[in-house]
């Protein structure tokens, strides 16, 4: 696949504002031919809508309009391009805490302090659903990958799997997980929905396994817990547990299933593996909580904002050398509060998503490919065999050479994050 930069995304922020950040074309330009790797971003817009504190943002699936939810009791939606209003949804009872368009792009849900979770058609801002059974404040929401399942994170301790699929959306949750000791604060579904992770006050991030709840009637901690296994985890839940506060945010890419981030008070951003569920990589820099964070598409980039009042762009790399890989996470872009940024804590970054295009073939593969040669000495006309030719490897040395030199742009990444 072909690395997709990221061409859009948004920053939420207790000054009662969004900044809606683009890649900065005639800088990409010259970064393309100087042969450097990540994209700048400049300032497009800064919508001045809310009141009082921005607490939530999102993309729609198109990336033309983007919705915000704010302190003072009221959901935004602008044109992502222009930065213009589009409309506005005043009816709410309490601040809204987190919303998430469905993957339609046609339903918004919508969740606060109210307990409830209300799901909103975009066209109009009717309310069609309200979800009822948290017993505090909803702090997350999310759509599974098959837009059939939505999972909520609550004050109330729990997660709650509702069904919310065109024309059978559930009035009960479908599934209550109560696995977390305290305050649930986030939830995310990997790419392919086989995966559910959640992070709270108990500084753990746990990852349920879906195909252990699909079927299950409101299952319980015992309905799904097996024998610890050597990190703690079980057989349907794995607890990941290096976060020392609170976790605030967990985030998978929207292509890839094979890492999971973690942001925490503990002002830290950790990397893991879905494969092993083990600790990859570690984001070091922020000098504040890390209250939000999202990755590109294709995984390459996250970036992250934190009540320091910045937003940090990291690179993530993996390299194979001698046989193992090896991830790095490297900040290569920092946005301050002066000249363009935000003048109080960072509340939620969002990131537009980017379809992924696949890679033109490179000089090597087409070498590789004219290899393989028809016969003219074929018996029969219009009869052909195919002779595979082998591929010429590299020279030993040279090899050698490389990955000596790879390591050592992974030990540079590593001391320098």
């Amino acid at each position: 696949m072909e690395e997709q930069s990221i061409t859009w995304f948004a920053s939420a922020s207790g000054d009662a504002t969004v900044k809606l950040w683009k890649a900065d074309e005639a800088v990409n330009d010259d970064v393309k031919r100087s042969d450097k790797e990540h994209p700048e971003y400049v300032l497009a817009h800064t919508l001045t809508g809310h009141q009082h504190k921005v607490t939530c943002v999102a993309f729609d699936v198109s990336k033309e309009l983007v919705a915000t939810g704010s302190a003072d009791k009221t959901v935004m939606l602008w044109k992502t391009e222009t930065g213009t209003l589009h409309a506005t949804m005043d009816d709410f009872k309490d601040g809204p805490l987190c919303l998430e368009f469905d993957t339609t792009g046609e339903m918004l849900a919508v969740a606060g302090w109210d307990t409830t979770i209300q799901l909103r058609k975009v066209d109009c801002g009717a309310v069609c659903a309200t979800l009822k059974g948290h017993t505090s404040a909803v702090n997350a929401v999310a759509f599974s990958p098959n837009g059939q399942t939505m999972a909520s994170a609550s004050r109330d301790g729990t997660v709650r799997l509702w069904k919310v699929g065109a024309g059978e959306v559930s009035s009960q949750a479908t599934a209550v997980l109560e696995r977390h000791s305290g305050v649930v604060t986030c939830v995310a579904f990997s790419h392919d929905g086989n995966l559910l992770a959640s992070g709270g006050h108990d500084t753990r991030v746990l990852v349920w396994e879906t195909a252990a709840l699909s079927g299950v009637s409101r299952p319980q901690v015992s309905d799904l817990e097996g024998s610890p296994g050597p990190n703690g985890s079980m057989a349907s839940c794995h607890s990941l547990l290096q976060h020392t506060e609170y976790v605030l945010e967990v985030a998978f890419p929207r292509f890839t299933n094979r890492l999971l981030a973690s942001a925490s008070a503990d002002k830290s951003i950790l990397l893991w593996s879905t494969e092993t569920f083990e600790l990859i990589s570690t984001c070091s820099g922020h000098t504040g909580p890390v209250n939000s964070i999202a990755f590109s598409s294709d995984s390459t980039m996250l970036v992250s904002g934190s009540r320091d009042r910045t937003i940090r762009l990291w690179a993530i790399a993996s390299r194979e050398v001698d046989g193992a890989e090896l991830w790095s996470s490297e900040c290569v872009s920092k946005l301050d509060p002066k000249p363009d940024g935000h003048a109080m804590n960072i509340e939620c970054i969002a990131v537009a998503a980017e379809p992924l295009v696949e890679d033109a073939p490179s000089a090597e593969e087409e070498e590789l490919e004219a290899t393989v040669v028809l016969d003219p000495t074929a018996a029969e006309p219009g009869s052909s065999s195919v002779v595979s030719e082998p591929a010429v490897s590299m020279d030993e040395a040279d090899e050698a050479e490389e990955d000596a030199e790879l390591q050592a742009e992974i030990d540079a990444a590593d001391s320098e994050s």
